[in-house]
């Protein structure tokens, strides 16, 4: 392969190379130079012999500018403990990220396959799934009511009793009224004393 006979000065460790009329000649390699692995990735690249002088100018530069650090005196990191008010949701506002402490969602929905978190402040995206959510949020008095809603029970403003003896909840500062599906319905009442 042409990169292996362009590298000097690092040793090539792997690569693929590929290319399409859309995305052009692209190719991600990794080397490796006293004792330092870095990765070079090249897209769009004008024609095939581009790519390869690419990955060689940016493996150099890299090699050039980049220096490994030891830390001589790390020191210990502390274990992550388990109690009740560390656990933060990381959620997504267009395209920014937000670190949100859980007493202040209200309630996650799902909408078209995307999980939105309801604050008193905006509707955030999440990543993972509800059960995910659902298991990480529970000692913080989510509940989940049905199977695309997650409930802050510390935000409940009002609970109205529905047809077929289930339930509707609407949460302090919010219109949209959330469903306690047949499902949850037990555990609800349970949980409430209802």
């Amino acid at each position: 392969n042409k990169l292996l006979k362009m590298a000097t000065n690092f040793e090539v460790t792997g690569l693929k190379t590929g290319s399409t009329s859309l995305a052009k000649y692209c190719l991600s390699a990794t080397a490796r130079k006293d004792g330092i692995e870095l990765i070079a990735v090249i897209l769009a690249a004008p024609d095939y012999k581009a790519r390869f002088g690419d990955a060689v100018t940016l493996l150099n530069y890299g090699y050039a500018n980049c220096r490994m650090y030891r830390d001589e005196d790390p020191g210990t990191v502390p274990e992550k403990s388990s109690s009740a008010g560390e656990f933060r949701i990381i959620a997504n506002q267009n395209g920014q990220f937000y670190i949100i402490r859980p007493e202040e969602g209200q309630y996650i929905k799902m909408v078209l396959r995307e999980l939105i978190l309801v604050t008193r402040s905006g509707e955030y995206l999440l990543r993972h799934s509800i059960a995910y959510w659902e298991s990480n949020l529970s000692p913080y008095g989510w509940f989940r009511c049905h199977k695309g809603y997650l409930i802050n029970l510390n935000q409940i403003d009002a609970i109205y009793p529905m047809f077929n003896s289930t339930y509707n909840i609407r949460v302090k500062g919010q219109k949209e009224e959330i469903p306690v599906s047949r499902t949850y319905l037990k555990a609800f009442r349970n949980l409430l004393n209802i």
